[in-house]
């Protein structure tokens, strides 16, 4: 009798523990189980406002598509975090083997989310697209990898079933600013002689956080050792296919695939 009372209480616990808002863990985490594209969550922290002494900040990111099918949402930074190159050596390389994938799989993943958030964030088959001209690189480099944190691909913003913007005002899709850190990083790039080339190219106006900027893609760029990116030119930010040279420094943008059930 006392074995049946046990059994009893335990299942009534699981069903109160069910229905109270606390025990559903996505929700507790995200304060919804209910997400949208282009809604606005926060997961990890990231030194963004450039003042060390206060600590880093929470992300913010942008849910980019929800993928109900596989329980789970595409979330990528709602700004441009930092300002690195894609790969410090200047040469032929793809995603699967660049210094940004290991330092967004290793350093940013290890160092900026808590083992809670890590519970979150999913393992993800990322599709590496090649371009023709890309055929002297090894075909294994082109082949799907297995990430946590990438970036995103041409294919992927050209998708219009997914959002990048929170701000339904502005019909630029893409277009992104930078953190108050991502600045100070770009600022130290351009005043170097490559900087001030890619300035040049760009046409680089403002001075200041609130003026978009350039964004690394992994796909691969045209032209030798090259990336594809999203580059601001000319007041708008549009796919530049051909890509700039693999240890340019540009804005990051990570994206990842949350757990949503």
């Amino acid at each position: 009798m006392q074995r049946i009372r046990r059994i009893v209480l335990l299942a009534l616990s699981v069903c109160i523990c069910i229905s109270l808002p606390g025990c559903n863990k996505v929700k507790s985490k995200f304060g919804t189980d209910s997400f949208v594209a282009g809604q606005i969550v926060t997961l990890g922290t990231y030194e963004q406002d450039d003042n060390t002494e206060n600590g880093p900040e929470p992300i913010e990111w942008i849910v980019a598509y929800v993928d109900d099918v596989n329980e789970r949402a595409l979330l990528v930074s709602k700004y441009i975090i930092d300002y690195l190159p894609f790969n410090m050596e200047d040469k032929n390389i793809l995603w699967r083997n660049s210094d940004m994938r290991i330092w967004l799989n290793e350093t940013f993943y290890e160092e900026n989310f808590s083992e809670d958030d890590k519970k979150f964030i999913l393992e993800s088959v990322i599709g590496n697209k090649e371009t023709t001209d890309s055929a002297k690189l090894k075909r294994e480099e082109a082949d799907p990898t297995i990430d946590k944190i990438f970036l995103l691909s041409e294919d992927e913003i050209k998708n219009e079933e997914f959002v990048f913007r929170d701000d339904a005002s502005n019909d630029n899709r893409l277009e992104c600013t930078m953190t108050a850190s991502a600045y100070s990083m770009r600022e130290y790039y351009l005043i170097t002689e490559e900087g001030q080339n890619i300035k040049r190219f760009f046409r680089f106006n403002g001075i200041d956080t609130g003026v978009p900027t350039s964004w690394w893609l992994r796909t691969d760029g045209v032209n030798d050792n090259t990336t594809a990116l999203v580059a601001y030119m000319n007041d708008k930010s549009e796919l530049f296919w051909i890509g700039l040279h693999v240890n340019s420094w540009e804005g990051i943008r990570p994206a990842m695939y949350i757990k949503i059930k």
